[in-house]
């Protein structure tokens, strides 16, 4: 199959202010726990369906022939809705980890990544009960290892390490490792306001509406 050109997996994630990072940080681990970049390109099969907006590389001829931000200039993701547009075509896409020489800061304060992500999930899941099933799993993840009696630990621990290993990638901010149930708290409270948000037709960022 033809290659669009090539994305990104990992980045090296600049910090924002305050308990931003500490919020934050379920993004890049429900990714890089989620999605098995490497087993898919030894593969060879099968797709990431996803792009990021942050960084990209096209084959002229791909971009040019699917055009595709035209295609998707109205969507709230349409890094991610480019991605799985591709996955339909069966184009395939290159990920590569940049994260020794590209650093990116997504949101710069607390508030701003929740508003970010809060418009960003329901796009995500695409529909209702995705979005709240996605929340039911971040609060499993999170809080989950408690319900194991004696063993909470194993749990825990495995959790925790899954956390870890992202963040190497990423170049995270270790302090906010131990926070990492509360910090799936946050994301499952982010797919309800997402949720809440679509419902109410009120998707609202950087000045543009989204229905």
């Amino acid at each position: 199959s033809p290659v669009a050109g090539f994305d990104r997996s990992l980045r090296r994630i600049l910090p924002g202010r305050g308990l931003e990072p500490a919020y934050l940080g379920w993004v890049a681990w429900i990714l890089g726990a989620s999605n098995p970049f490497g087993l898919v390109r030894l593969a060879n099969a099968g797709h990431n369906r996803f792009m990021n907006g942050q960084i990209g590389a096209w084959k002229s001829g791909v971009y040019f022939d699917l055009l595709p931000h035209e295609a998707m200039k109205g969507e709230v993701l349409e890094d991610v809705k480019i991605g799985r547009m591709l996955a339909e075509k069966g184009i395939k896409v290159e990920v590569l980890d940049l994260s020794q020489v590209l650093g990116v800061q997504m949101y710069p304060t607390f508030r701003e990544a929740l508003d970010g992500m809060s418009k960003n999930t329901f796009a995500i899941t695409g529909s209702a009960t995705g979005t709240l099933l996605l929340g039911i799993f971040f609060l499993l993840c999170g809080w989950g290892w408690a319900l194991a009696g004696p063993l909470w630990w194993i749990p825990l621990t495995l959790f925790l390490a899954s956390k870890a290993l992202v963040d190497l990638g990423a170049r995270f901010p270790i302090w906010t490792l131990p926070l990492m149930p509360i910090t799936l708290t946050w994301a499952a409270y982010t797919c309800i306001r997402s949720l809440l948000w679509k419902r109410n037709g009120s998707i609202i960022w950087k000045g543009r509406t989204y229905s």
